[in-house]
């Protein structure tokens, strides 16, 4: 168990961190032989994959999220994702 507020919070953003970058891998593998993501759909999936896992109740926060369909090469997407989280 971690004992410390700042230990938890330094697993919390490497969960998040790992959780965008695995997101990234798994569009990338659905999507063969390709060098970007459409980035708009990363930061959506992105974002409705974070909000349980900080939230924890994803009926406690209602989020919205309006980007557009662009695709971008993948090492921006995944900069972008670390941002994101």
């Amino acid at each position: 168990r971690l004992r410390t507020p700042e230990a938890r919070e330094a697993l919390a953003t490497l969960r998040s961190r790992l959780l965008s970058m695995a997101l990234v891998h798994d569009k990338l593998y659905r999507k063969v032989e390709s060098e970007t993501l459409d980035l708009g759909d990363y930061i959506e999936s992105l974002v409705h994959l974070l909000v349980p896992t900080e939230v924890g109740d994803e009926d406690a926060v209602k989020v919205s999220v309006k980007v557009e369909a662009v695709e971008k090469p993948v090492k921006l997407c995944l900069d972008v994702g670390i941002v994101v989280t």
